[in-house]
C-alpha cells in the first residue's frame, strides 16, 4: 500500500493509516521540522564504507572507533545501524555478515546473534535496529522483508510483516505501544 503507514500495536494487532502529510503527523507529536535531521541517539555512527563504528563526544569531537573489515567477532562487513541499550551496551547491525554484534560502551566485543538465512533466528541483509521499552532489540530484517524482535541476549521473540506487508524495511522504532516501520521501496512509514 504505497503512501500508507503500517503501524503495529505492540500487542500484535496491525492497522494501516493513510498519511496525507508526514510533517502534519510529526508536528502533532511536537517535533521540529525534519528538513535536516540530526542523530537522535548518542553520538556514534556506523561507518559503512570503512567497516567500523565511530564514537564522538556530545560536542562532536572524535573519541574512538572500533571494528574493521572481516567476519570474525568484532569485525564488520558494512555496518548499517546502531543502538544503545539501557544496560550500556552498543548493538550494531553487521549487515554483510547477517548478524547483530553487541559491544560494551567502550567498544569491546561482548557477543553476537543471527546468521544468514530465513528462519526466525536468522537474518538477511539487516539494515536498522532499535531498542524497545522492555529492552528488546527490534531489527529491520530487510532481505527477509520482516521486522524481528529479539531479547537483549539474542533470543528470537517474534516477527512482524508476514504476507507481504513490507517491500524493503530499513528501520523500526517503538512509539508508545506501536512499532513504526520505514519501508524504503514503498516510500512510506
Amino acid at each position: 500500500m504505497r503512501g500508507s503507514a503500517r503501524i503495529y500495536d505492540v500487542r500484535m494487532a496491525q492497522f494501516v493509516l493513510k498519511i496525507e502529510k508526514l510533517s502534519h503527523i510529526i508536528g502533532a507529536r511536537g517535533f521540529q521540522d525534519l528538513r535536516s535531521p540530526s542523530p537522535i541517539m548518542a553520538p556514534a555512527v556506523t561507518d559503512y564504507a570503512n567497516h567500523r563504528v565511530q564514537i564522538f563526544s556530545s560536542d562532536g569531537n572524535y573519541l574512538r572507533s572500533f571494528g574493521r573489515k572481516g567476519n570474525k567477532n568484532g569485525e564488520f562487513n558494512c555496518p548499517r545501524g546502531i543502538a544503545f541499550h539501557k544496560n550500556g551496551n552498543i548493538f550494531v547491525v553487521d549487515s554483510g555478515n547477517a548478524r547483530i554484534q553487541i559491544f560494551s560502551g567502550e567498544g569491546e566485543y561482548v557477543s553476537s546473534f543471527g546468521e544468514k538465512g530465513s528462519l526466525d533466528n536468522q537474518l538477511s541483509n539487516p539494515r536498522g535496529l532499535s531498542v524497545d521499552s522492555d529492552g528488546n532489540i527490534i531489527v529491520a530484517d530487510t532481505g527477509n522483508k520482516l521486522i524481528k524482535i529479539f531479547s537483549r541476549d539474542g533470543k528470537f521473540l517474534m516477527k512482524k510483516g508476514e504476507q507481504g506487508s513490507f517491500s524493503y524495511p530499513i528501520h523500526c522504532v517503538q512509539c508508545d505501544r506501536y512499532l513504526i516501520v520505514s519501508d524504503f521501496k514503498e516510500h512510506c512509514l
